[in-house]
């Protein structure tokens, strides 16, 4: 019996040593862990740093490709700001030579939905499709295209009438029409369509720039009130067709109230 009970102490005491190791064993490889876990912690922090530093390197060259850029980079058109310097470029050029000026803007209908539908790579390859036609809207050097907005888009003609800017931007609407781009869903097909404001005018000291973009925009206001996929020429309230007017509801018809409206 003593045999058997020292037999039993010497493996009780040789299970609490191993016990004891297998303690000391996990306590270095907690210690360890913790310090790799913290190494890693760092290591991470500074690849996050230094990420945030290419993004903002990233960000600060493609301002200054912009800048240098005159060009969109999905269409292939001048961008908004290089347009605008164009346009104060005619608009002298034909106010020393009195010689007309002619603007054009160019909405594409419901081009945000056909974007929801079709996806990126849709939208991107409509958004090609649609520059090519603006591109070859003029053949003259001083005809140019320009993109405004995502489905905005300016086309400007130096030396150009207003009744052949007119037939200009027919043939625009026209032919995005017929580019027969679907916009998708529902029972019935739609496709994209574009509606175009224009006006001209010969630059004078009595108006600037920024009059000849306004007219613009009302007619293409005008345009869109009266349903999209149409051009219509800037006019003078002696002039202008006014769409939808209800007497009992606006009033008489007279100037204040067309612009109040």
């Amino acid at each position: 019996a003593l045999e058997a009970e020292q037999a039993a102490r010497i493996a009780r005491e040789f299970e609490v040593e191993r016990l004891d190791d297998e303690v000391q064993r996990l306590r270095v490889e907690s210690r360890s862990a913790g310090e790799s876990r913290e190494s890693l912690a760092d290591e991470l922090s500074n690849a996050n740093q230094e990420l945030a530093v290419l993004r903002s390197k990233a960000g600060a060259l493609s301002n200054v490709l912009q800048r240098i850029n005159p060009y969109d980079t999905e269409t292939g058109l001048l961008t908004a700001e290089k347009f605008a310097n164009v346009m104060n470029r005619e608009w002298a050029r034909m106010r020393r030579q009195e010689l007309p000026l002619s603007l054009l803007l160019v909405s594409i209908d419901r081009f945000e939905e056909f974007r929801e539908k079709q996806g990126r790579l849709g939208y991107e390859a409509a958004l090609r499709r649609i520059s090519d036609v603006l591109r070859h809207a003029g053949n003259r050097p001083g005809d140019v295209a320009a993109r405004l907005g995502p489905g905005a888009f300016a086309l400007l003609f130096p030396e150009t009438e207003h009744k052949h800017v007119a037939r200009l931007a027919e043939t625009v609407r026209t032919r995005v029409r017929q580019l027969g781009i679907a916009v998708g869903g529902g029972d019935q097909v739609k496709v994209l369509t574009a509606t175009v404001g224009m006006a001209t005018v010969i630059p004078n000291n009595e108006i600037t720039p920024e009059t000849l973009r306004e007219r613009v925009e009302a007619a293409l206001y005008e345009a869109q009130f009266q349903g999209g996929d149409r051009s219509v020429r800037y006019r003078t309230m002696d002039s202008i067709r006014v769409e939808h007017w209800d007497a009992e509801q606006e009033g008489q018809l007279t100037a204040d109230s067309v612009k109040h409206k």
